[in-house]
This record gives C-alpha cells, sequence and structure tokens, in this order.
C-alpha cells in the first residue's frame, strides 16, 4: 500500500516540479503587466510596473484574494490581510521567536500567551469571578473615514452581530457576549460588560482577530431599508479602525493598501502594501526569485527547498497551529452512519503524507484539536488499517465499497496532493473517491450552507485556548460545524466548559469532549502545519508573527 501511495505522489509531485522548473527558467516572460501598479490620485502618488524595485511598496503574491471583507464571512485566505484591515482590541505580547535562535536573530517575533497589550482596547480589568469586564478604548483612533473610535462603535458591532446571526456572533459568544445587552456604556471611551456565568475569555477574545471592531458611523451611512446592515458596502469596503487605507480592489488581481500618517501607533514603515492574486504557486517562486514580488506565501514545499538555496531570499518557517482536516457530512448517506466514518478514519494516510508531501514542513496530525493547543488529547485509536476499516464498512452494509465526492479549494495545491494520497489509499478498500476542485469563494459558500458532502478545511483556532479549539469547527449546531454534527448533550458541556477558569480544571474537562469529537468522527485530522513565509532578503524589520496565521505588515521595512 505505502508503495502505491508513494508512486501516486512522486507522480503528482513530480508534475509539479516540472512546472516550477519551466517557471524558473522562463521567469523573464511570466512577469507580466503588474496588476494594480497604479495608485489612485487621491493617494498622490504612483507604484509602476517595476514596483518590487520601489522601497514605498511592498508587493505580497498570494493565491487567491478574499471576495469580501466582512468578517461575517471569514476564510483562511484573510488571514493574509487582515491586519490591514483591522486592528485588534487587544494583542498577546511580543517575545523574540522562541523555536529558533537564527529567527529571532533575524526580528521574527511570536506571540507570548502568558500577556497582553492593548491596542484599540488601552487596558481592561476582569472581575475575580470573571462575570464582568471594565474596558477602556484608546483616545485618539480614527477609521480612515475620520470617524473616532467610542463605546458606541462597540455597541454597533454587537448589535450587526446579533442581527445577522452569522460567525461573528457566535465567536462573541465563545467569550459570554450575547448582544449589546451585555454593555454597559460609562463615557465615550469606556464600557463595562456583564456577563451571567463566569467565561475565562471575557476580555481575551478581543485577541481574536475577527472581533476588531468597525467604523458604526461610516457602515450606517451606506445602510438602506432593503440593507439595514449595509452588508454590500461592508463586502467591498475597508469597515474597520485599521494603519491602512483601501486605495484600490481590483477583483480577481490586486488590492492596494496605503499606510496610514495619522494612524494612532505611527505611520507604517513602507507606505504600500500590494497584494497581488497570483495563483500559480510556481509563478510567485519565479516573481520572487525575479525581484518582482517581495514576499511570496502559501508555496510548495519542494519549492521552498529550492528558494533556500538562492542567494537574496530568505526561507522563514514558522510554528503555528494551522492545520487540514476533512469533514464528512453527518447528514448525507453513507456519512450518517458513525461505523462508515470511523472506517475513513484509518484509511486516512497521515504519516505518508506529512512525509512525502510536506517534506518536514508539517506533522501527521493524530489529535482533533491542533497539537499545539495546551490541553490537546493524546487519545488517538486510529493508526493507519486498511483491514480494520475494511471491517468496519461491512459491518456498515458496505463490503464492496461506495462512491462519494471531496471538494476542495482550488488555489490550494497542497490540498490536491492529499486529496490524490487518500484517493489512492480509499481505492485499495473499493471506495472511489471523487475529487473536485473548486473556487475558494464558491467552497466556503457551501461549507456554511453544509451543502457537501465532504470538504476540506485548513485553520486554526486562533485563540490558545482549549475550550475555543473545541468549539471553533466542532461545535454542534453553528455554521462552521462543516460536518452538521448534531450532539446536545456535548454541545451542553462545551457551554459548560467555558465557565471553568482554573486552567488544569480546564484542560481536564475538555478530555472527554475530544474523546467524543473523535469516536464520533466530527472531523477527520489530516496534517499540522507550520507558516512559511518566502521573503526577499531585503525586506527587514519586525516579522511579529499573528495567531491567525499571519504576520503584521506596518513594522516591516525595505531595503
Amino acid at each position: 500500500m505505502k508503495k502505491n501511495i508513494v508512486t501516486v505522489l512522486v507522480i503528482f509531485l513530480s508534475f509539479s516540479l516540472l512546472l516550477t522548473a519551466c517557471a524558473q527558467t522562463t521567469a523573464g516572460s511570466q512577469v507580466t503587466e503588474e496588476a494594480g501598479s497604479q495608485v489612485t490620485e487621491e493617494a498622490g502618488s504612483q507604484v509602476t510596473e517595476e514596483a518590487g524595485s520601489q522601497k514605498d511598496v511592498l508587493i505580497v503574491g498570494v493565491p487567491t484574494l478574499l471576495n469580501s471583507l466582512d468578517f461575517e464571512k471569514p476564510t483562511l485566505s484573510g488571514g493574509q490581510i487582515i491586519a490591514l484591515m483591522r486592528d485588534k482590541g487587544l494583542r498577546w505580547a511580543e517575545q523574540p521567536y522562541p523555536y529558533d535562535p537564527k529567527l529571532a536573530e533575524m526580528g521574527v517575533y511570536y506571540p507570548d500567551y502568558t500577556k497582553t497589550e492593548g491596542r484599540l482596547i488601552e487596558s481592561y480589568e476582569v472581575s475575580p469571578d470573571a462575570k464582568s469586564a471594565l474596558f477602556k478604548l484608546r483616545k485618539g483612533v480614527t477609521s480612515q473615514y475620520g470617524n473616532e473610535l467610542t463605546a458606541k462603535d462597540v455597541v454597533y458591532n454587537l448589535e450587526r452581530a446579533k442581527a445577522l446571526n452569522g460567525f461573528l456572533i457566535w465567536l462573541w459568544g465563545v467569550g459570554g457576549w450575547t448582544g449589546p445587552e451585555n454593555i454597559t456604556v460609562i463615557d465615550d471611551y469606556t464600557f463595562r460588560v456583564d456577563i451571567p456565568e463566569p467565561n475565562g475569555l471575557i476580555a481575551l477574545i478581543n485577541c481574536h482577530s475577527w472581533t476588531g471592531f468597525m467604523d458604526a458611523t461610516a457602515t450606517k451611512e451606506h445602510a438602506t431599508e432593503e440593507d439595514p446592515w449595509a452588508t454590500e458596502w461592508v463586502d467591498k469596503n475597508n469597515a474597520g479602525f485599521s494603519p491602512y487605507t483601501l486605495v484600490e480592489w481590483n477583483a480577481g488581481e490586486n488590492m492596494l493598501w496605503e499606510g496610514r500618517e495619522d494612524w494612532w501607533a505611527g505611520a507604517p514603515k513602507v507606505k504600500y502594501v500590494n497584494i497581488r492574486q497570483i495563483p500559480e504557486s510556481s509563478n510567485r517562486v519565479a516573481m520572487l526569485e525575479a525581484g518582482t514580488i517581495d514576499i511570496a506565501l502559501n508555496l510548495k514545499p519542494e519549492e521552498l527547498d529550492y528558494l533556500k538555496t538562492k542567494e537574496g531570499i530568505d526561507v522563514i518557517n514558522i510554528v503555528s497551529a494551522n492545520s487540514t482536516w476533512i469533514f464528512l457530512n453527518h447528514s448525507m448517506e453513507p456519512f450518517d452512519d458513525v461505523k462508515v466514518r470511523q472506517a475513513m478514519m484509518y484509511t486516512m494516510p497521515s504519516d505518508q503524507i506529512a512525509e512525502d508531501i510536506y517534506k518536514g514542513y508539517g506533522t501527521a496530525m493524530k489529535s482533533i484539536v491542533p497539537p499545539a493547543i495546551p490541553g490537546c488529547s493524546d487519545y488517538w485509536p486510529y493508526e493507519y488499517n486498511l483491514e480494520k476499516a475494511k471491517e468496519l464498512l461491512s459491518e456498515a452494509g458496505y463490503p464492496d465499497g461506495f462512491s462519494f465526492e471531496l471538494c476542495y479549494d482550488n488555489s490550494n495545491p497542497m490540498d490536491e496532493a492529499i486529496c490524490v494520497a487518500w484517493q489512492a489509499s480509499l481505492a485499495e478498500i473499493g471506495v472511489d473517491l471523487k475529487l473536485k476542485s473548486m473556487m475558494l469563494t464558491t467552497l466556503t459558500d457551501l461549507k456554511y450552507k453544509h451543502a457537501l458532502q465532504a470538504c476540506m478545511e485548513t485553520g486554526l483556532p486562533v485563540q490558545p485556548d482549549i475550550n475555543f479549539a473545541c468549539r471553533l469547527n466542532f461545535e454542534p449546531g453553528i455554521q462552521l460545524n462543516f460536518s452538521d454534527y448534531k450532539n446536545d448533550e456535548l454541545k451542553a458541556k462545551m457551554i459548560e466548559g467555558a465557565k471553568i477558569l482554573d486552567p488544569e480544571e480546564r484542560i481536564a474537562f475538555h478530555e472527554d469532549i475530544q474523546k467524543t469529537l473523535i469516536d464520533d468522527v466530527v472531523a477527520i485530522p489530516v496534517i499540522s502545519t507550520n507558516l512559511q513565509i518566502a521573503k526577499r532578503s531585503n525586506i527587514k524589520g519586525k516579522l511579529v508573527y499573528d495567531t491567525v496565521n499571519d504576520f503584521y505588515w506596518d513594522t516591516l521595512t525595505k531595503e
């Protein structure tokens, strides 16, 4: 079996290397006209076709852009531009990168999860019972529209989230904030949150990237009778409080951001950040090597290894909780049968995927939450075993196997490689896996509707908390539970776990929750990966990693 999988992977990856080599030998011809290279007149400057050579603009190559700037529609790709869109209420304190002294010397910083620092929220105080918290906003923080952040904006954020009843109200709810009724405005810059039950994340939920506040005044100006929460405007405009102004957005091409001179923390070190959509990773490699772009994200392991050998390019490998799962829809046959789902667990060749596809840039995942999360359980009964899988399928009434469809992101070559490896494994027991690649925007929409028989998801719990990690994609009844998993008893237990304040007790309480999630196969864990950044060596300054699998742009410099 191992030989068959390796053969498939060698063919797949050899083809990828051939494409990369072709791209590298013809870099000059592939560096096409710079999409979005012109800054609008309002910006008072110009980004030429050779923008990568200018010190006032940072060109970043990514596989795909967002289709919406509304935080009600989060996707992992949003992590690559989220720090451009909104500052957080709070951040984890910075520390020199603790896992590699060479990276620390290069100016890489990592979150210190024991301390926070104020951003939009200047300071806070939590009551001993964690049922109340007093927050003081930073004075003088304005949006790109000139409106100052006040407590009224905080109230509006909760009003909008509750009315739309989507991702954000769930996210705030993890910290106990269930709506504007929890907030008492004391003055323009001070508010108190009161909740009925203790919650260890009552303040720390503001460290999450998607809880950054939006400008209520600007948003309300674009509300209509048909669209009272201005969802159409928020889709296409930066509604947050951010060190950058969105200057230009060409769908499918680029997003151009200009640093604000009037930002409370000081102007970004590099004036412009141009996020360019470059779907083929081989093209991102060639353009980075040619100096046409400054940073390339989402590259393949073999491409990263290739770039490591090139003078003038740095490859940075940062430990993260980033992970990939496969979700099987419990509401659709044959995955409504737990024995079928457990059989699928035994067929995932995660060790081979880590070795042959990720080549040291990922670790086989044998837990339901990422192993980087404190409190991750060691419970794991599913070592690779095709005979056990066949036995379970026979018991479930599928002795000859079955056919199903798995949907994945067409902009992520690693997803496709995982699919091909699993397809070969399933074929050994008569299961016909049909693969369907999709644009990320379409895939995300169908995931949220729980309309797919099976899908891939790559993401991470931004809060380094075991309760949050167990709930983010697995809590029964929420949008991000892409398997449509139902278990009222477990949901109640998750909510109860949020009330436990003692760290050791909190971790111990969630051991059984993780066991249930694993036994019920809420998802199939595949791989836990790091964040890899390939950059030109003249990109310096502080590279501050953020828990959303990105880094802050305003601290980078370009020499």
